[in-house]
């Protein structure tokens, strides 16, 4: 029931401020301990593989949620959860250099050479 019995705009802000001092706890030490830690294990990821890694590491959380859901929380997964988390697994790879295309094979009579890419000079002319 609520303490306050009148209307007023008063009344009913001191209601919703009444009894969230667990709430409010819950949100500080989430702030602190959540956010705090997972701020200062990102730096140091930073400092031991660089920052293109561990940005990647932001990439993976999507994936990771996914499988805690439904392994701990059991729920459903469709066709479109592991094809994201097929693409977003092989983004993090290519941008690691961990995929790579083959090269493709030139036959030795077909390369190129130096004079007919253009690098000799024209008869004449200084090479300065």
């Amino acid at each position: 029931m609520r303490p306050c019995r009148s209307e007023s705009r008063v009344c009913r802000i001191s209601w919703m401020m009444a009894g969230t001092v667990d709430a409010w706890l819950s949100i500080l030490v989430l702030g602190a301990l959540g956010t705090g830690v997972a701020y200062i294990m990102n730096f140091n990821v930073i400092r031991a593989a660089g920052a293109q890694t561990a940005s990647m590491v932001t990439y993976l959380v999507p994936v990771f949620a996914v499988v805690f859901g439904v392994s701990i929380l059991g729920e459903e997964i469709s066709w479109h959860e592991p094809v994201g988390a097929v693409l977003i697994i092989a983004g993090v790879a290519l941008s690691q250099g961990l995929l790579r295309r083959p090269k493709a094979r030139v036959p030795a009579a077909a390369a190129p050479s130096a004079h007919a890419s253009g690098s000799r000079p024209e008869p004449g002319r200084n090479r300065a």
